[in-house]
């Protein structure tokens, strides 16, 4: 019977040790050859739209140099002016979202991950993308 006890222990163990290992980073906020960022404040021309950062809604992020379970989001409100209409959309990081037929996606932000400390507003550079619709 100890010898359960003890693969037991040695499983839950394992996998707890599986559960803090470093989380699996993605491309999408690292920055691509040829891809523009623009600050908050700034609009870029994406096709037929024009795509303007306002502020960072949520940045929770996995701190740089950090092993953490869930990688975190990035949420940046956007203004979408398209031809004779304009929207105000929560862009999150990776996820395309359509807006007026347009699928447009947060495809990149600056700095890769929090620091120790908050990040300034200044300190944020984002690229966007039109992306296919599912």
């Amino acid at each position: 019977m100890r010898y359960i006890s003890r693969f037991t222990l040695a499983a839950l163990a394992a996998s707890a040790l599986m559960s803090c290992a470093p989380a699996v980073k993605t491309a999408l906020d690292k920055p691509n050859a040829g891809e523009e960022y623009v600050s908050l404040q700034q609009s870029f021309n994406l096709g037929a739209l024009t795509v303007t950062p306002l502020r960072v809604l949520e940045d929770s992020r996995c701190p740089l140099q950090t092993n953490c379970v869930w990688a975190g989001r990035l949420i940046v409100e956007t203004l979408v002016v398209g031809p004779h209409w304009q929207q105000t959309v929560d862009l999150n990081l990776g996820e395309a979202q359509v807006v007026d037929g347009f699928a447009i996606r947060l495809s990149g932000v600056i700095p890769e991950g929090t620091t120790e400390g908050e990040e300034k507003p200044d300190d944020y550079r984002f690229a966007f993308a039109l992306s296919e619709r599912n």
